[in-house]
């Protein structure tokens, strides 16, 4: 068997840029409304100020909708509901100042109302997640967007307390207006700030993502259904399943295991495992990412391979779509590359079997030991291995 797993470029575009979503196109009109707000009303009514804020605000909201249907089709019903949220408490605010808008600290109502709200959202966080994973399809990894907003809605929060606190101090002294407009000044700058600097980051860690390695995703047979940044998969809560190639290399009864030089993800320690786990890459075929594994790790060319099984492997992090191959045949010499691997040994099947129990070996390597002595493959002659199809 030999599969070759591919997608094309505009697909892994759009996946690397819904993995990462600018947050500040959620909050945008929230940003705006306060921007003219604040500026507006140095000179003019706080009710046309208000009016003006709203404009402001809409039309926004209307281009950043447009964009997002067409750029981001499949956020888009979780980025409707941010944005619904956002202008239902925008609505809330003006009311609120519909009654309240008298008093030296008037001013201060709509800032009190939107930090409460920024506040009020972390102890909701566990609903968003189940929320956002109701409106975004499972394909799309989301985790970081979910860490993104709120890393955002944690620096707005920062901005408007220090707004409401330096007011109330700033009240309190002679020609305390003057105070009052420097401090709109910073408070405006402060977000137009944050918004340029949210493009800026957004951009970065987007050229980042485009760098590092991609995996496919599949389904339960194997096929491939879409791409992941692999930092964005092992960082989502949802486990999506990756194909791996797993190598065994049987010779006079003896059992080939190393331990990986390179840091576990699965496990605190290094533990004995068979010689080759290598995850394959878009556009890789199965038996070429054996080979590839096998030569950067052992310095071996693989002659003659064969698939043994298929299985699943649930890790902390990801799933496994594990193809485990028999290697039958090889030239060169064995030499573990240092930089891969820490330690190598072969292991007799009594050796194995008597520290089966103790948490040394891999549990991958533990099923497919199993497997190996059902089917009979272990302490047969090496020309008959040579010769298993």
């Amino acid at each position: 068997m030999e599969k070759t797993l591919t997608m094309n470029k505009r697909n892994q575009k759009r996946q690397l840029k819904e993995s990462f979503f600018n947050p500040i196109m959620q909050i945008l009109p929230l940003f705006v409304f306060l921007i003219i707000d604040h500026l507006w009303v140095k000179d003019h009514a706080l009710i046309f100020a208000r009016e003006y804020a709203w404009y402001g605000a809409i039309i926004a909201g209307i281009i950043l909708t447009i964009y997002v249907f067409i750029a981001y089709r499949r956020l888009f019903q979780w980025y409707l509901f941010f944005l619904i949220s956002f202008f239902v408490l925008i609505l809330f605010v003006s009311i609120a100042n519909m009654f309240y808008s008298i008093g030296r600290f008037a001013p201060l109502l709509d800032e009190a109302i939107f930090l409460l709200a920024m506040l009020l959202m972390y102890p909701f966080q566990k609903q968003v997640i189940k929320l956002t994973n109701k409106l975004v399809s499972p394909l799309v990894p989301m985790t970081n967007n979910i860490v993104e907003i709120y890393r955002y809605v944690a620096i707005l929060s920062i901005i408007l307390a220090s707004y409401i606190v330096f007011f109330i101090i700033f009240s309190y002294l002679d020609h305390y207006y003057i105070y009052w407009q420097v401090l709109d000044s910073v408070f405006i700058f402060s977000l137009i700030v944050l918004i340029v600097y949210s493009h800026l980051r957004t951009r970065f860690v987007h050229y980042h993502l485009a760098g590092d390695r991609w995996l496919p995703i599949v389904t339960q047979q194997g096929e491939m259904i879409e791409t992941i940044q692999r930092m964005s998969s092992l960082s989502d809560h949802r486990l999506y399943m990756h194909p791996v190639v797993r190598g065994i290399l049987i010779k006079e009864g003896k059992i080939l295991v190393k331990k990986s030089a390179e840091k576990d993800l699965f496990y605190d320690k290094p533990l004995w495992d068979n010689v080759i786990d290598a995850h394959i890459g878009i556009g890789e075929k199965d038996l070429n990412c054996l080979k590839k594994s096998a030569l950067k790790s052992f310095g071996i060319e693989i002659n003659k391979s064969f698939c043994l099984t298929e299985y699943i492997h649930t890790t902390p992090y990801e799933k496994q779509y594990a193809l485990v191959f028999l290697i039958l045949d090889y030239s060169c010499e064995l030499i573990p590359n240092p930089k891969k691997i820490a330690q190598m040994r072969w292991m007799s099947v009594e050796e194995i079997e008597k520290e089966l129990d103790t948490g040394v070996f891999d549990e991958r390597f533990v099923k497919e030991f199993e497997l190996l002595k059902r089917a009979g493959l272990i302490g047969i002659e090496e020309e008959e291995m040579k010769n298993v199809e």
